[in-house]
């Protein structure tokens, strides 16, 4: 199989696809077919496609690849009215997100007695969201849930893994970006759900 073809079925593969793909995946989809030098040439295929000076790259990301929009490009996808709206979450939403992500597994109890206010609503919210999962149950009195963030967490903040988390820090200021930032930033027309 010359590399064209080759490169041409892995772009089909991670484009075809809602979700990052794992390198197993797009292994197994060739079959029989499948090269001796894979690794190398998927990665000849990652350099070449993302050398091109198209609105596209392939990033890696929660574990697997995707073709995601070059940042630069943002703005003019922006006006098109099709493209689906990004998560919008809420300060608490934030806040509680944060939380799970750091202090994972962690129970509600854990969380309220961090944010000092009830967050049942907002763990619900984050849940529906598929942003966080249900762990299992700590060992202790009353047995409480325990969450954890998912793959579409990963996915929707554009992290590779959770060691990939900005350090608390950092955090903070995204969190509480300077006034100017933030009156830059915010689009009088978007919607802040809850």
């Amino acid at each position: 199989m010359d590399d064209q073809l080759f490169f041409a079925i892995c772009e089909a593969l991670i484009f075809a696809s809602p979700e990052p793909v794992k390198l197993d995946t797009v292994k197994s989809a060739f079959e029989d077919a499948l090269p001796d030098d894979f690794e190398m040439r998927f990665e000849r295929f990652l350099r070449s496609y993302n050398a091109q000076r198209w609105g596209t790259q392939i990033i890696e990301v929660a574990g697997g690849y995707q073709i995601v929009t070059r940042s630069q490009f943002a703005p003019h996808v922006k006006r098109l009215k099709t493209v689906q709206r990004q998560t919008r979450l809420t300060r608490a939403a934030c806040e509680t997100l944060a939380i799970i992500a750091y202090q994972q597994p962690v129970t509600q109890p854990e969380i309220e007695h961090i944010r000092g206010v009830d967050s049942a609503g907002v763990v619900r919210n984050l849940l529906e969201k598929g942003l966080i999962t249900i762990l299992g149950k700590k060992h202790a009195p009353g047995n409480p849930i325990l969450y954890g963030t998912t793959k579409k967490f990963l996915a929707e903040f554009g992290l590779k893994e959770l060691t990939a988390l900005p350090d608390l820090k950092e955090f903070d200021q995204i969190l509480n970006p300077a006034p100017d930032e933030e009156a830059e930033n915010r689009n009088p027309d978007e919607e802040i759900e809850n």
